[in-house]
């Protein structure tokens, strides 16, 4: 089991505190391949990783983060079609993630005494503060934080992963746009898609780009179960 940082967007949190989302896509951007009597262990990315992609198929699990798949095979390996690869990804079942958010970090007083108010909760949020402060009236220090710099004491979100699988961005069906926490588009009945599915190709879009739903990346699809919780509090630890 390991604990990682993931970072979502505002109206991601929303739906994975509302109970919308269960699932995440990221794009599989590297991997650590296995070190072999042939050849030495080393992490894969960019036009090495495309390579080993190379008509990429029949992706399955090994045991914990390790995983094989076959993809097309190196002229010198003439006459064989396919290769096989072994590799680990960084994230496996068991894993703990601790969600990242944009978020003011408080200070009041004592340096002891903090506190957060998280962007997602919109403009009637208020500061949750990690320790009571005892007085009141001291000195507030406020600091916006990036998602990308939250500290892992501020986070309220913990996400316990159940199930992980390697699969092209276009395989998504419309059961899991809904556990993505995408808000449906409708289209046309002749629109040959479902609206979650468009919910989601627009949200992926906005996110990674215009051209990035029409590249179908290879995508890590984690599934998990959500603990409204600091990673660190008795709450994640039980769950």
């Amino acid at each position: 089991m390991t604990d990682r940082p993931i970072i979502f967007s505002g109206p991601m949190v929303r739906a994975l505190l509302d109970g919308r989302k269960t699932q995440t896509r990221r794009v599989l951007s590297s991997v650590r391949t296995f070190g072999l009597p042939d050849s030495s262990a080393c992490t894969l990315r960019g036009d090495d990783l495309a390579r080993a992609l190379l008509e990429a198929h029949d992706f399955r699990n090994v045991g914990g983060s390790a995983w094989a798949w076959k993809a097309k095979a190196f002229d010198h390996q003439a006459p064989a079609q396919f290769t096989t690869w072994y590799a680990h990804l960084r994230i496996a079942p068991g894993d703990r993630l601790w969600v990242k958010e944009t978020a003011r970090l408080v200070s009041v007083g004592p340096a002891t005494t903090r506190g957060i108010v998280y962007a997602a909760d919109g403009e009637n949020a208020e500061v949750r503060f990690t320790t009571q402060p005892e007085d009141a009236k001291g000195l507030y220090r406020i600091k916006t934080t990036p998602s990308i710099h939250m500290p892992r004491w501020a986070s309220r979100i913990t996400l316990l992963v159940e199930d992980v699988r390697v699969e092209r961005l276009h395989a998504i069906t419309e059961r899991d746009a809904m556990a993505e926490g995408a808000d449906p588009i409708l289209v046309p009945p002749d629109g040959g898609s479902a609206p979650h599915v468009e919910g989601f190709r627009a949200l992926w879009s906005s996110i990674n780009g215009p051209d990035a739903w029409a590249a179908n990346p290879w995508v890590v699809v984690v599934g998990f179960k959500v603990v409204r919780a600091n990673i660190d509090a008795p709450e994640a630890r039980a769950a």
